[in-house]
């Protein structure tokens, strides 16, 4: 006879492709690093060459002007050396290396437009404002120890990042 007052049980685990291998944390943190360095140095030059680094103040800060036109080269620089990976293998250069990908929740490869507009455009736009933008961009990196391993930005887009 069964007690009518247990607690029910049931499977509360979520149902996992056995395709996906999870990236770990330190494929994505090398990633990322391999990345930075890929937009940094282009970007430097061209800050070098434009003159950006003569208009700097003493805190080392850019009139308004060039803090917004530096964003917007930032972003060409980017999808300059990502843009075609982006769009056609869900991976960045630093991904490429690392061998791992972006892909949505159910395993299938992210459009570009979602790695784009969803998982890097919200994080960036929002990291501009001052103080916020600095905490927002740490909570989303800090969000990667979680058992899932996301960040705040592959919440808002709905993907993971996995290896290949």
């Amino acid at each position: 006879m069964t007690d009518p007052f247990k607690t029910p049980e049931s499977d509360v685990t979520q149902p996992t492709n056995s395709q996906l291998n999870l990236a770990n944390r330190g494929l994505r943190f090398l990633g990322a690093l391999l990345d930075t360095i890929f937009l940094m140095i282009p970007v430097a030059i061209i800050f070098f060459l434009l003159g950006f680094y003569a208009l700097m103040d003493s805190d080392g800060q850019l009139p308004i002007f060039y803090q917004i036109m530096s964003f917007f080269i930032g972003i060409g620089v980017y999808l300059m050396i990502n843009g075609y990976l982006i769009y056609n293998r869900g991976q960045t250069l630093g991904k490429l290396i690392c061998g791992t990908k972006v892909v949505t929740l159910e395993g299938k490869q992210v459009s570009g437009n979602t790695y784009l507009f969803l998982r890097l455009l919200p994080i960036w736009i929002v990291s501009q404002i001052p103080l916020i933008g600095g905490i927002i961009t740490i909570v989303d990196a800090l969000l990667i120890f979680r058992k899932d391993h996301n960040c705040l930005h592959d919440d808002i887009a709905k993907t993971r990042v996995v290896e290949i």
